[in-house]
């Protein structure tokens, strides 16, 4: 079978895109369910909106950092 043949910088851009694209979706995956327990934990200092809002921020965040991988 022949080996393929890929650009000087390819496989060291593909690596930095895909493993800051995993550290990124880690830590707001993370962050979510940290939420769900610091929530349970801090009772009645976190209070609804601002629950709501945290979580929304989400997926935008993931979206705005799958911008700048790209290239």
């Amino acid at each position: 079978m022949t080996e393929l043949q890929f650009a000087p910088g390819y496989k060291n851009r593909r690596f930095q895109n895909w493993f800051f694209m995993g550290l990124a979706y880690a830590f707001l995956y993370w962050g979510r369910y940290n939420l769900t327990v610091a929530k349970t934990s801090l009772g009645g200092l976190m209070t609804k909106p601002t629950s709501a809002s945290s979580s929304a921020r989400g997926p935008s965040s993931t979206h705005f950092l799958s911008l700048l991988t790209a290239r």
